[in-house]
């Protein structure tokens, strides 16, 4: 939107009326427009705006629009080798870390790393659901996050992409959901976890250790940030999301319909090679609650992602998981959280 202060009106009373009149509405939609893409505390404020600040406003607001602005609200963005890198301070020195995938109104960004799920919002306090290398849950979840995702916002933890922690897995979809929208962010759509991994190198059956390739053949998942070694993996995305093969199924936002047949695992048919031979399981079939009950027929199914670290060749971009309702949890599976403009 672009206000012009520039006035045809006849000299004298009537030119002035109309900067009268003109002027503080202005003011008001600028103040109106501010308010709704950022925090209005400084209307309640009675604080005053001068005319630099004002253009200011207009002009991020714009860029905003049009998809050119670098980063999130919030965030910072750093230097990276060819990526759009951007990151906010964190308890500790540490930093949340999401990378812009796409270009202009349909750009979004996505967590760089597997989420970690924490007690405080400035990743302070416990973590949540870390897995340690040799399977061992290391926290479970506090007891009023709610596995329904029915709890309190008071009893709310947060996801966030950090570096060099074990990742959050055996956490529901409803916890999942929470835990990034207590973050000001949320799940990707099945479309937006496809397009925000395309790019990563699929290593077939590897545990990691050489070179950063993506874990596919492991005991349990690695730590964000390839071992330690950020700048060398190479098990990222075209965009500069990391682990979206392997490690851990990611959830999306997307639920599908169970049916009453038996679970299935096979591969997708490869016509030139076209699927990497990734699995596909359960499309059409029943799902687990969870590990103390016989898979049930009739539930939705969560959708999972990129496979896991156990998955081996059947692990890559296209491997998909419909075996799971809304309520199972599972050590190999985890998630990531998307930030739209």
């Amino acid at each position: 939107m672009k206000i012009d202060f520039r006035f045809d009106a006849p000299r004298g009373g009537m030119r002035r009326l109309a900067l009268f009149i003109a002027l503080p509405v202005a003011v008001v939609m600028a103040a109106g427009l501010f308010a709704r893409a950022y925090d209005d505390s400084w209307i309640k404020s009675g604080a005053q705006i001068d005319a630099s600040t004002l253009k200011a406003m207009f002009d991020e607001i714009q860029a905003r629009q049009a998809g050119a602005i670098a980063c999130p609200v919030g965030y910072n963005q750093a230097n990276a080798n060819g990526i759009t890198l951007c990151q906010k301070p964190l308890a500790g020195g540490a930093v949340d870390e999401v990378v812009k995938v796409g270009n202009g109104p349909a750009s979004f960004w996505i967590d760089r790393y597997e989420a970690s799920v924490w007690q405080n919002a400035d990743g302070s306090g416990m973590q949540y659901g870390a897995t340690a290398p040799n399977g061992q849950l290391v926290a479970a979840y506090p007891a009023g996050f709610a596995t329904n995702g029915q709890n309190s916002p008071a009893n709310d933890a947060y996801a966030l992409s950090k570096a060099e922690v074990q990742p959050s897995g055996s956490i529901t979809f409803f916890q999942a959901q929470n835990a990034c929208r207590a973050s000001g962010k949320r799940l990707p759509s099945d479309e937006e976890w496809l397009a925000a991994a395309r790019g990563t190198h699929d290593p077939g059956a590897d545990d990691g250790a050489q070179n950063g390739e993506c874990v596919t053949s492991a005991s349990g998942p690695r730590a964000t940030g390839s071992a330690g070694v950020q700048s060398q993996t190479n098990c990222v995305s075209a965009w500069g999301a990391q682990d979206m093969i392997g490690n851990l199924w990611e959830l999306t936002a997307n639920w599908h319909a169970g049916t009453d047949q038996q679970i299935t695992a096979v591969n997708w048919k490869d016509v030139g090679g076209t699927y990497d031979n990734d699995v596909v399981v359960n499309v059409g079939g029943q799902v687990y609650v969870n590990m103390a009950v016989p898979p049930q027929p009739g539930y939705p199914a969560e959708t999972e992602r990129g496979g896991g670290f156990g998955d081996q060749t059947g692990a890559g971009i296209f491997a998909l998981s419909l075996s799971s309702a809304p309520t199972m949890t599972s050590r190999a599976s985890g998630f990531r959280c998307v930030i739209h403009p």
